[in-house]
């Protein structure tokens, strides 16, 4: 009787051991994995929330290297893992069906931004944004990343709060707005002309854009210049 508990027991810890084993040579096999999406998806980290099938059925124990075979935006990926199996010699391979969470820091509405609504103050925060599944799958690598200075920008559309920033939702805010007022400096020759005019478009510095003359009501493309001046060189 004693020796049947003891062999019980042994098996018990035995099993219970390969289980360890099994376990963390399964996470060594996640962690290259998740390397990878990590480094493809351009991801400040990465991490495997669930391995949902192995083909071959009979698992890497060491992995080397893996490859991503193709991904999608509900957060799974398939990978073919290269390593070694107990018991056999050279490299082996296997293909892992895995779900995971990639995150990028990038900056997020704070609060619902209108279009024209500048990115600054409390307008908009830092956060981790899982780039794995949904929309900022599909967005990744055209995220407003940190490196962005926010302060020199404004919403081009509707941004709502907990969502992340598409660098195409935003713009750099304007110098000169539509509608504002300017000082039109007009150049023929030797000669100048000065009026005043209405700005029919936004406008950059050192760049042009169309005016209108209070005076005449003639249109003008022009560059716009510091202190709200249009120089145009005929």
């Amino acid at each position: 009787m004693k020796n049947a508990k003891n062999s019980i027991l042994k098996s018990v810890v035995v099993a219970a051991a390969l289980r360890a084993a099994l376990g963390t040579a399964q996470a060594g096999v996640n962690d290259v994995i998740a390397e990878e999406l990590r480094r493809q998806s351009g991801a400040v980290r990465a991490e495997i929330t669930a391995v949902l099938g192995i083909l071959p059925a009979q698992p890497i124990e060491r992995a080397v290297r893996a490859a991503i075979i193709a991904e999608n935006a509900s957060g799974e990926a398939r990978v073919l893992v290269t390593g070694f199996r107990a018991g056999t010699t050279g490299e082996q391979s296997a293909e892992y069906r895995v779900k995971y969470a990639a995150w990028v820091k990038g900056w997020s509405p704070a609060r619902r931004l209108a279009p024209g609504e500048a990115l600054s103050g409390d307008a908009v925060e830092i956060r981790d944004i899982n780039v794995a599944e949904g929309l900022a799958h599909e967005y990744r690598g055209a995220l407003l990343g940190i490196a962005e200075d926010v302060s020199r920008l404004e919403a081009s559309q509707t941004l709502l709060p907990g969502s992340f920033i598409p660098v195409s939702g935003v713009r750099r805010i304007p110098d000169l707005r539509r509608g504002d007022a300017v000082t039109l400096e007009v150049r023929s020759g030797g000669v100048r002309l000065t009026t005043s005019a209405l700005a029919l478009e936004p406008g950059t510095l050192q760049q042009k854009v169309r005016v209108q003359s209070q005076k005449g009501r003639r249109e003008f493309l022009g560059v716009l210049r510091e202190g709200s001046r249009v120089e145009v060189t005929l």
